[in-house]
């Protein structure tokens, strides 16, 4: 057998003795760049030594070590360096890897599943024969055997029983610890945050400027109209940051997407497992064009290990126990959900999936089964989806960070109970909290969101679509709020304007009043349909594995394999 081999396509790896690194991290508390990450993985020359080493560095970076005859690899906590392997090669492009493979075939369930979710989960990818690292998992690879190890695994157990003013203590020192480690990785560099109207990024710079750090900038973009848009002012004003604003509308969409940035950006992004995150990225282009960041900036956007304490079931903590097949049944109602669908065996196989997935008993305490839950969330959805920003700045020459998920502070959120970490509840009350300490504001304003800043009509769609979900009126419900989405303009009132990607006769024949924006580039990302001539011979007419076949295209990258 030949020798595993690794390619790396991105120009930021930093190669030391044979062992590639890309990314950051801190070491025994201080700092590492990629060159030094690199020397100190480099000896690490057994594979109990390498998971070491990986558990050691908190930061974000991918780290890929050849032995030889055989290979060592990982992923940080999060994946947002992603590595994909097949046949003997690991590669940071499954672009690449689909080229040196003999006729890859496409696997239909992956593709069913990317559809809905906008993903693949677990270690697969749109082709069986190219795989993926998952979040917090290494690689051991040689001697004719593959294996996979974790070495981080999101464990929220909830062990912190203390009352809810030590727990406030706790989250404060938590945070502190964060920052000053986020600190010490700017080493004096200005600071981009990515403002919104919600908590997380108003927590970054709330942290940034409690700690004293002098150079913090704040970007918004979107509709000027947007309820974020004039919340996240409000709080640049409040905290006297440099702020600035970049207007999206449907019309510039169209002139983003066709652009042939954004195409070269796709192709060091769309790797079969995920697709490309598109919401900053125009932003972060005409910021570039203006040349209005310096080089050096670091982003910090606000992603956050909190967020999936955000996703349960609003049911859950009540509950004295909960069957493996409901929390089963909330992961198909609330991911699965791109596009109508109702087949018998498609709904088999991603129920066996994610059976094999989440990892939880059959019955059990709401604690458990929530764990179970968030652990799944954390290597799917923001792993594979979340993270991405950072591979988005690095396009635009920027460097990045997410200070919000930290691994010390995603340690000690672990730790928090239920009762607190459902909703986001404590870290909610914590960010306002902090906002009225450091602006000086009144509790109503710091409460302030741009949740609460949202249209009656907004909230009322939200509210009833939320609360008819489960019940027996949620098929007409669901009728009547496409009806009412068909009347409102969706292709012009998204906040960010996305849909404008999608020219506006092809919006008219296509929407249903279901899709969302991710619906429509989900679609094109898999080659099914076109904005450009606008295309859609590989809409399929339903979501079924047969229906899937009997639409399916040849990729482009398929066709550019056998050049």
């Amino acid at each position: 057998m030949a020798p595993w081999t690794f390619h790396p396509e991105n120009d930021r790896w930093v190669e030391r003795d044979g062992t590639y690194v890309r990314g950051r991290a801190v070491v025994d508390g201080e700092p590492r760049d990629a060159d030094v990450l690199a020397e100190q993985f480099a000896r690490a020359d057994t594979d109990r030594a390498f998971l070491a080493a990986l558990e050691r560095a908190d930061g974000f970076y991918a780290v890929v070590s050849e032995t030889g005859e055989g290979v060592r690899a990982g992923v940080d906590h999060v994946r947002s360096v992603p590595l994909y392997y097949a046949d003997g090669y690991v590669s940071d492009s499954a672009r690449w890897l689909r080229r040196q493979l003999d006729d890859p075939t496409v696997d239909p369930v992956a593709e069913a599943e990317y559809l809905l979710t906008m993903y693949a989960t677990g270690p697969d990818t749109l082709y069986r024969s190219i795989r993926q690292l998952q979040a917090g998992e290494a690689l051991l690879a040689g001697d004719g055997s593959i294996d996979t190890k974790w070495y981080f695994e999101y464990d929220p157990h909830g062990s912190l029983l203390d009352d809810r003013a030590t727990l406030v203590d706790r989250l404060d020192d938590a945070l502190v610890a964060a920052f000053e480690r986020t600190i010490a990785v700017a080493d004096d560099r200005p600071i981009v945050v990515p403002l919104s109207g919600g908590y997380d990024s108003r927590l970054i710079v709330l942290m940034l400027r409690r700690l004293g750090y002098d150079d913090v900038r704040a970007v918004t973009y979107g509709r000027p109209e947007a309820p974020d848009v004039r919340v996240a002012e409000e709080v640049a004003d409040r905290l006297d940051l440099p702020w600035q604003f970049v207007e999206y509308s449907t019309e510039k969409w169209r002139e983003w997407f066709d652009a042939s940035e954004r195409e070269a950006y796709y192709r060091t992004v769309d790797d079969f497992d995920a697709i490309p995150n598109l919401a900053a990225w125009p932003a972060v282009r005409e910021l570039r064009r203006r040349d209005a960041v310096p080089a050096d900036a670091v982003f910090m956007p606000g992603q956050t290990a909190a967020g999936v304490g955000g996703h349960l079931p609003e049911w859950l903590p009540d509950r004295e126990q909960i069957a493996f097949d409901e929390l089963i049944d909330y992961a198909l109602d609330t991911h699965y959900t791109l596009l109508d669908w109702d087949d018998p065996e498609l709904a088999a196989r991603f129920r066996g999936r994610l059976r094999q997935r989440i990892d939880a008993p059959e019955f059990g305490p709401p604690a458990a089964m929530a764990a179970a839950y968030e652990r799944w969330e954390w290597r799917e959805r923001q792993s594979k989806f979340m993270t991405q920003d950072g591979r988005m700045y690095e396009f635009w020459g920027y460097d990045w960070w997410y200070p919000l998920f930290d691994p010390g502070f995603a340690e000690f959120w672990e730790g928090i109970p239920l009762a607190w970490r459902a909703d986001k509840r404590l870290y909610e009350q914590y960010v306002e909290e902090l906002y009225a300490t450091v602006a000086g504001v009144d509790p109503t304003t710091a409460g302030r969101t741009q949740d609460a800043a949202d249209s009656l009509s907004d909230r009322l769609l939200t509210g009833v679509k939320s609360a008819v979900a489960d019940s027996p009126v949620a098929v007409p419900a669901r009728s009547a709020y496409r009806w009412l989405q068909r009347r409102q303009d969706p292709r012009g009132e998204h906040p960010l304007g996305y849909l404008g990607m999608v020219p506006e006769e092809q919006f008219d024949r296509l929407y249903t009043g279901a899709e969302s924006h991710h619906t429509f580039r989900t679609l094109e990302a898999l080659g099914r349909i076109s904005f450009d001539p606008p295309d859609e011979s590989g809409y399929p007419d339903e979501v079924s594995l047969d229906a899937l076949e009997r639409t399916r295209s040849e990729r482009k990258e398929d066709v550019e394999a056998r050049k």
